[in-house]
């Protein structure tokens, strides 16, 4: 379902992709879908996410693959996966609910 189907406006937070044509058909299916797109690499990130935030806009934190950096292992279908604390940091500074899909 796009976001233009069900009426909310998404911010999605990924990574660039390295294949520059692979990376061009995701963002213009995102796009195409209605969600406007915030790289975590933008020094300004975590600004551009709390003015989403601030527009009510649902932020979506795309986290499919492995990522570097702190984080806990948790149980994912029986084996350790690690977990980024982004959401739950973000979540405790700027008060927002989290669900996880």
């Amino acid at each position: 379902t796009s976001a233009l189907v069900t009426g909310e406006a998404i911010t999605v937070v990924a990574r660039k992709v390295n294949d520059p044509r692979f990376d061009a058909l995701i963002t213009r299916f995102r796009g195409g879908a209605g969600m406007s797109i915030l790289l975590r690499d933008d020094p300004k990130f975590l600004t551009k996410v709390r003015d989403a935030l601030a527009q009510n806009r649902v932020v979506a934190l795309l986290i499919d693959q492995d990522s570097r950096g702190g984080g806990v292992f948790v149980p994912f279908f029986g084996r350790p996966a690690h977990s980024p604390p982004g959401a739950a940091i973000l979540a405790l500074r700027t008060k927002a609910p989290v669900v996880s899909v």
